[in-house]
């Protein structure tokens, strides 16, 4: 389910990046009924996420302080940063990805209706 949330986004995200005015008001007449027709709907459950953290890599550095007395040697541990997954008990709308799917198979039909394409592109607005 995370894998289908995630690839819907990224489709959303890369559609959005070039979508015309058009094709944004279809979406938001769409998206209106999305939510009508699958509305949000949550339940608890356990997620999986990632967060970055400073792990030593075993190296070390050192200085040597000279002093007329004697030699002070200092070492710091280094680390890295990696990121861990961890489990965390979340609200989640379990209709979200069925919403999204939904909003965008009806704005393309929507361009398709208005303007022949779905993108939404008006026939004057192409270029050849």
């Amino acid at each position: 389910m995370r894998v289908a949330s995630i690839a819907v986004l990224v489709i959303a995200l890369s559609v959005g990046a070039c979508a015309t005015e058009e094709w944004m008001q279809a979406k938001n007449e769409c998206d209106y009924q999305a939510m009508l027709q699958h509305p949000a709907k949550y339940e608890r459950k356990m997620v999986t996420k990632s967060r970055r953290v400073e792990k030593p890599d075993g190296t070390y550095t050192c200085t040597t302080q000279k002093s007329k007395s004697k030699d002070v040697t200092t070492c710091k541990q280094q680390t890295h940063f990696v990121y861990e997954d961890y489990q965390v008990l979340e609200d989640v709308d379990i209709n979200q990805s069925i919403r999204d799917r939904y909003a965008y198979d009806c704005t393309s039909k929507l361009c398709v209706k208005r303007y022949g394409n779905p993108d939404c592109e008006s026939p004057q607005k192409k270029t050849p």
